[in-house]
C-alpha cells in the first residue's frame, strides 16, 4: 500500500508492482491513497476517470475496472475487457480509481471537525485540489494553457491549416523547414535519483516544422523514452528516418556529443547546455534558456502550435509545459527542446536577410 502515492516516482510503484507475487492462495494487488496534484504521473495513469475539463473525478466512471498492458513503446495499452483482443493474448492488469471527499472520512472529521476550515483557508488551488477533489486546479505556472489553444491539421497534400487573426491559413510543405531536438539524459545517474524519490529525466525528441515567413512553430511529434545508449540510439535515428529530419540538433550534454558521432544520414549540431542570453553560472539552467530563448515570449504569442490530436504524447507535453514553476528540480525535458526549437527557429528568423543559414555536420 502506498499511502501519498504522488509522492513516490512511477518508477518506484511499478517496481513494488513487480514484486508483488505470491505461491499462495491470495493474488497481491496494490492499493494507493493520493490527494490530486496536476501534470504527475498519477494523474496520466487516471487520466481516463478525470474530465479532462473541468478536473473532477466522473462520476459514473467510480470504481470502473479497466485493463492494461505495457506497449514496445513503453506506453500503457488499454482495454475495457480482460481479453481484448488489442492485448493480443497477453495477460494485462487490473486499475481501477475510487475518488473520496473529506465527507467520506468520517473517523476524521468527527475527531477534528476544525480540519475543513483549515482546508478552506488554503490559497484556491490548494484549496480546491485538497478539498474539492480537482486534478487540474494549480498554481500559476510559467505556461499558461491557453497559450496552446490554437491548433493546426495536417491536409492531404502535407500543407498545415491554422488559424492566424480568426481566418484559416494554409501553409504549404514548402514554406516549411524540419528539424529535430534531441535532449539526452544520463539514465543510470537519473534512475539513481529516481530511487531516491526524485522525478526522473527522460530523453526526448521532438520534431518541428517552422513557417519562417510567419514565424510559427509546428510540433509535429515527440519521443520521450528512457533507455540506455544503444537503444536511445536506434530509436531515435529510426525516428528522424521516418519524419525524414534533414537536421538534427543535440544538446551537447550526457549522450549528446556521442550521439553526434553516430548518428547517420541528417546533419548534425551540437547545440547549448548555454546559450546567448543566460548567465555565466547558469544555475536555474532550464528557466534562464527558456527566458534567454525566447520560448516562454513565443507560447504567449501563440506563436507553437500544436496538432489537434489528443494523442498521449501531445498530453505528456502540455502536462510538463503547464505544470511547470521553473524550479530547477522540476521534469523540464519537453521544455527544454522547446526553447532550443525556439533559440533556433530565432536564428533562422535573424538570417533571412543575411541569406541561408550555414550548417556543419
Amino acid at each position: 500500500a502506498f499511502d501519498e502515492l504522488t509522492h513516490f516516482t512511477a518508477r518506484q510503484f511499478w517496481y513494488v508492482w513487480s514484486r508483488s507475487r505470491s505461491v499462495g492462495t491470495i493474488a497481491p494487488y496494490l492499493r494507493g491513497t493520493c490527494n490530486p496534484e496536476p501534470g504527475s504521473w498519477v494523474a496520466s495513469l487516471l487520466e481516463w476517470w478525470i474530465d479532462p475539463v473541468s478536473g473532477f473525478p466522473i462520476p459514473e466512471r467510480s470504481g470502473v475496472i479497466r485493463y492494461f498492458i505495457r506497449d514496445e513503446d513503453d506506453s500503457l495499452l488499454w482495454g475495457d475487457t480482460f481479453d481484448d483482443p488489442a492485448f493480443k493474448g497477453r495477460r494485462p492488469i487490473s486499475l481501477t480509481f475510487i475518488p473520496a471527499k473529506l465527507s467520506d472520512n468520517r473517523i476524521l472529521t468527527d475527531k477534528d471537525p476544525a480540519y475543513e476550515d483549515k482546508l478552506r483557508s488554503l490559497p484556491r488551488a490548494e484549496r480546491e485540489a485538497l478539498l474539492g477533489g480537482n486534478w487540474l486546479s494549480q498554481e500559476s505556472g510559467v505556461f499558461d494553457p491557453s497559450w496552446f489553444k490554437e491548433r493546426y491539421i495536417v491536409l492531404q497534400d502535407g500543407s498545415l491549416q491554422t488559424m492566424l487573426k480568426g481566418e484559416a491559413v494554409n501553409i504549404a510543405p514548402t514554406e516549411l523547414k524540419r528539424w529535430a531536438i534531441i535532449d539526452t539524459a544520463g539514465t543510470s545517474r537519473e534512475r539513481a535519483e529516481e530511487d531516491r524519490g526524485r522525478d526522473p529525466s527522460w530523453s526526448v525528441m521532438t520534431i518541428w516544422d517552422y513557417a519562417r515567413e510567419r514565424n510559427l512553430l509546428f510540433l509535429r511529434s515527440m519521443m520521450r523514452i528512457r533507455a540506455e545508449y544503444p537503444e536511445l540510439k536506434e530509436r531515435f535515428s529510426n525516428h528522424a528516418s521516418l519524419w525524414n529530419v534533414r537536421k538534427v540538433l543535440i544538446e551537447n550534454a550526457h549522450f549528446g556529443p556521442a550521439l553526434a558521432k553516430e548518428f547517420k544520414g541528417p546533419m548534425i549540431e551540437l547545440i547549448g547546455p548555454k546559450i546567448s542570453g543566460m548567465a555565466e553560472n547558469h544555475r536555474g539552467a532550464k528557466l534562464e534558456r527558456a527566458v534567454a530563448s525566447g520560448c516562454i515570449q513565443r507560447a504567449e504569442d501563440g506563436l507553437i502550435r500544436l496538432p489537434e490530436t489528443n494523442d498521449p504524447w501531445i498530453r505528456e507535453y502540455l502536462n510538463e509545459h503547464t505544470a511547470w514553476k521553473g524550479r530547477p528540480t522540476e521534469p523540464a525535458d519537453a521544455i527544454d527542446n522547446t526553447s532550443y526549437a525556439s533559440w533556433y527557429a530565432k536564428k533562422q528568423q535573424a538570417s533571412q536577410w543575411g541569406g541561408p543559414i550555414s550548417t556543419r555536420r
